[in-house]
Parts: C-alpha cells; sequence; structure tokens
C-alpha cells in the first residue's frame, strides 16, 4: 500500500496532478478545500472542515472506507475513518484552535485520548498527517502539549514514526523537512509525520523543495508498507510447509 501525506496550502484541485504521479492508494491533505466526493478521476474524496477553502480531506482509490461515528468535530482538526483492516486518524493540530469557536479543542493528545478506543480496535492503524509540532518547538515554545510528551503518548499505543525508524534518525534531527516557513529554504522544520501501527515500511521518500516549494510550504512524505498481518501470516505458513517437509524427510 503506498500512502501520501501533504499539507497542500490549499487549491488542491489545481495541484492534484503533482500527486497523482505516484498512483498512490491512500492520500491524506491537509488545507485542502471543500469539493465533491467524485471532482478527481479515479479517486474518492472525502472532507471535513470549518473554512470551505481550508480543511482536511482524503482521497482514496480501491479501499473501501467509512468516517468513523465517533467523529467529534469540536477536535480541530482530526478526521478518523475505518477501513476493512485497519484505521487512519488523518491529523491537521492547530495550537491555537479557539478561532473556530469556545469549544474548539486543538490539542492532540485530548484528541488521542478521545478516539482511544477506536485507534486501537484494530490491530492496524496509521495516524497521519500536518502535527504543527517538533521536538525542536519544546525548547523554544511553551505549548501543550509538548511534542516530547505526543511522541511518548503514542509509542506507549504502540505507534512508530514512518520516517524515523526507516531513516534511523533521531527527532529535531532530520535531515529532510517537511516544512519550509514562509516557504524560506533558510527554516526547515519537520512537523509533518506518519504514526503506523500493524505495517512493515518499504519506503519513505521526502519531497524536494525543487519541485513542491513552488506549490506549498510542506513537503509530501510519501510511505510504502505492508500489513505485518499478512507477513506473519505468511511466515506461519513458510514454517508449517518446511516443518511438513522435515516430517516427511
Amino acid at each position: 500500500m503506498k500512502i501520501i501525506t501533504w499539507n497542500c496550502n490549499q487549491a488542491l484541485r489545481k495541484k492534484f496532478p503533482l500527486l497523482e504521479k505516484f498512483n498512490a492508494d491512500i492520500i491524506v491533505c491537509q488545507e485542502s478545500e471543500k469539493l465533491a466526493s467524485n471532482f478527481f478521476e479515479n479517486y474518492h474524496y472525502q472532507w471535513i472542515g470549518k473554512d470551505s477553502n481550508k480543511g482536511i480531506g482524503i482521497l482514496t482509490k480501491k479501499y473501501p472506507y467509512s468516517i468513523s461515528k465517533n467523529l467529534n468535530e469540536k477536535f480541530i482538526y482530526y478526521l478518523p475513518l475505518n477501513f476493512q483492516n485497519f484505521n487512519i486518524l488523518n491529523v491537521w493540530t492547530h495550537t491555537k484552535a479557539d478561532k473556530f469557536g469556545a469549544d474548539a479543542n486543538g490539542n492532540i493528545i485530548d484528541a488521542l485520548n478521545y478516539y482511544n478506543d477506536w485507534i486501537t480496535t484494530k490491530k492496524q492503524a496509521i495516524i497521519i498527517g500536518d502535527f504543527n509540532h517538533s521536538i525542536v518547538f519544546d525548547k523554544t515554545y511553551n505549548w501543550a502539549p509538548k511534542f516530547v510528551d505526543i511522541k511518548a503518548h503514542l509509542y506507549k499505543l504502540g505507534f512508530k514514526s514512518s520516517y524515523h525508524s526507516f531513516f534511523n534518525e533521531e527527532f529535531g534531527k532530520e535531515k529532510s523537512p517537511t516544512l519550509f516557513h514562509q516557504k524560506n529554504l533558510t527554516k526547515p522544520f519537520h512537523i509533518d509525520y506518519a504514526f503506523i501501527k500493524g505495517f512493515w515500511v518499504k519506503s519513505v521518500e521526502v519531497g524536494k523543495p525543487d519541485e513542491w516549494l513552488a506549490k506549498s510550504d510542506h513537503m509530501p512524505i510519501i510511505i510504502e508498507m505492508f500489513s505485518g498481518m499478512l507477513i506473519i501470516k505468511w511466515l506461519f505458513i513458510i514454517l508449517v510447509a518446511l516443518a511438513a517437509l522435515l516430517i516427511l524427510i
């Protein structure tokens, strides 16, 4: 399965050809606009948001899904999606969510606690998107929660960052930025993540600014992964076959 996350910085409809070439199974977007579900050829589009020009959406090609009945739009913004064998939580975190209303909540740990039972329902899950946070910011901003606490919470639930696991890089010392603040190459940060559970990562790629910066201040993350449960199943079949062969010998 190939999945992409990208904060497209609005106007997804104009930028979609950049994503289409990857032939991804699932595309998770932040800051995308409200569009008809059949707007994109070969993809089904689902969207939520308070502003029709800037919300969060997902495009799927072949995996049927539904929005979780647990959806609570006071959490800005989190889109929970049920797939047959896994769940996805699309994340676009806001540190100042109160601008969306008095009861709006942008605290990702609050959202994770609210969705905890849903997240842990299946052995495979993906929490992915624009977290607007980094362990680097823990030292410079008095934000709550701190990123180190977000990471610890996710790891406790069994999630690992696909990028950091694949490249064996430390948080805060990433070689591939996912954000160039104000499209400035001298202000690189890594604030977009794909935390996964129950999958094996085949490859991870982060978009390069020479191709993407004209379209957005964020770079996409492209991940190819396999179902961990499927791998375990095939290993079990192979072991059974080998055991049977040894008995015959």
